[in-house]
């Protein structure tokens, strides 16, 4: 039996009523995702990245090794200020920490008097925890006799977000050693102007631009530049002098001359002096000196 076809109106409308259905589900299907996508996934994500701040090293650790370091090198020599001493120390210490933060008072034949103390450094050592080290000076006397000493000594802190607690005995360390630098700059201080009168010229010209850039007017300095602004001291200080100049031929073929000059300035009484150094570039034109580059170092 021939199967029986569809007349093509009915076709038809069924590939509309597909059609039309397809795009009713592919639009619920949108809809929905906007829904139900986590609004917050951005904000997560950030608040993911952010890193977590240690407590034990925000503000207020400084200060409180600082007080600490004041009740520590307080001591005295009986058997009443043993006890002051750590009552003292008590409210700095966790539980577990002896009581006297290390130091044998029952055996010393000393006293000691705080003086100062500053923070070097605070060092993150932990979930909580931190290592902060402490430059401390104080008077030790023995024996009648009194000693000034320097210390660097590390207070191990922590903190609940709270409160701060040294959690462990307080140590000694070496001084931090000095950091060897180098000179920065990109000056060739082999190529040394030798002409004896041009360096005597430059010498007398930087001489009179010290004394109005000490304390001269803004026109007035700037009667001795060329394309750079200088701002002079405005007799905050008294010119003294120049004491040693290097000059250097480096870009002599474009007219300039590279100058190093320790300068030196008085307070208004003239009781203290200062010398500072100066990097400078300077021109001559029409017979005139000028400064074309200026710089304290």
């Amino acid at each position: 039996m021939a199967k029986r076809k569809l007349p093509k109106t009915v076709i038809r409308k069924r590939v509309v009523k597909t059609v039309f259905w397809m795009g009713i589900a592919y639009l619920f299907l949108g809809v929905s995702v906007l829904m139900f996508r986590p609004e917050d996934g951005v904000k997560a994500e950030a608040e993911v990245q952010q890193p977590v701040q240690n407590p034990a090293t925000e503000a207020g650790v400084e200060t409180f090794a600082t007080n600490f370091a004041y009740q520590y090198f307080t001591w005295g020599q009986d058997d009443k200020a043993f006890d002051d001493r750590m009552k003292r120390l008590q409210p700095y210490l966790a539980s577990d920490v002896e009581p006297q933060a290390g130091l044998n008072l029952k055996k010393m034949k000393s006293k000691s008097s705080f003086l100062k103390s500053q923070i070097w450094k605070v060092e993150d050592a932990g979930e909580g925890r931190s290592k902060v080290t402490l430059r401390t000076q104080y008077v030790v006397t023995a024996n009648g006799k009194k000693e000034t000493k320097l210390n660097y000594m590390v207070v191990p802190v922590a903190s609940d977000g709270q409160n701060f607690v040294v959690y462990d005995i307080p140590y000694f360390v070496q001084e931090p050693k000095k950091p060897k630098l180098t000179q920065n700059d990109d000056l060739n201080r082999s190529n040394v102007l030798h002409n004896p009168k041009v360096k005597a010229e430059i010498g007398d010209f930087l001489d009179s631009f010290f004394k109005v850039y000490a304390a001269g007017k803004q026109e007035e300095i700037s009667y001795f530049t060329k394309d750079v602004e200088v701002r002079g001291l405005s007799g905050i200080l008294t010119y003294k002098g120049i004491g040693d100049i290097s000059v250097y031929t480096n870009v002599e073929d474009q007219g300039i001359y590279q100058v190093e000059a320790q300068v030196t300035y008085g307070d208004s009484k003239g009781a203290t002096l200062y010398t500072y150094p100066y990097y400078a570039e300077v021109i001559k034109e029409s017979d005139r000196w000028l400064v074309v580059k200026f710089e304290q170092k």
